[in-house]
């Protein structure tokens, strides 16, 4: 059977009872995987999608602050930049350099 995320296949393996929270800048791809997941469990388990453009670390700092408000423990964590970006200037709002802040994501 095709699976059309790790959300998807991480519910499949875990018999639907795993918690999701699926973070990024769209919400339907979320919504569909959150659809295709089927659950009868008596408590079911948490599905939630949370906004968050992730090329600026001051927004990754808020969602970690919201998640951590909603669960204690994270077990799987997948992180997608999702596009390629050929400007690797310096991001002033941040005063980070942005080509230094995505390989520090990748490692």
């Amino acid at each position: 059977m095709h699976r059309r995320s790790d959300g998807e296949a991480l519910a499949h393996y875990t018999s639907g009872r795993a918690h999701l929270i699926i973070v990024g800048r769209n919400r339907l791809p979320a919504e569909k995987t959150f659809a295709y997941i089927s659950n009868t469990a008596e408590n079911p388990p948490l599905h939630q999608f949370r906004y968050c453009d992730a090329s600026l670390i001051t927004n990754m700092e808020v969602l970690a602050k919201q998640i951590s408000g909603v669960i204690s423990k994270v077990n799987f964590l997948v992180l997608s930049l999702g596009y390629f970006q050929v400007w690797t200037g310096r991001n002033e709002t941040e005063e980070i350099d942005r080509l230094f802040s995505e390989k520090t994501l990748r490692s």
